[in-house]
């Protein structure tokens, strides 16, 4: 019953875009209960993002997550 959403070299922009244009539906319609989250080393590469922009990209990820799936667990 796992779903794999990952992609290698996704960076937090990425899942939250992909969150916004179907992602979550398609994880409230399959009922997702249990999302194991691994996002933002992608981020740091290169000195683009400082270590609270990338905070704040996986805090926006979790929230969607949480707000958007309700008793799920993340």
């Amino acid at each position: 019953g796992a779903a794999n959403a990952g992609i290698g070299g996704d960076r937090t922009e990425h899942v939250l875009w992909r969150l916004d244009h179907g992602l979550l539906d398609a994880m409230r319609k399959s009922r997702t209960r249990l999302v194991v989250l691994m996002i933002g080393t992608n981020n740091s590469n290169g000195g683009d993002h400082s270590a609270a922009e990338i905070a704040e990209g996986v805090t926006a990820i979790t929230d969607r997550l949480s707000s958007g799936l309700g008793d799920a667990k993340v």
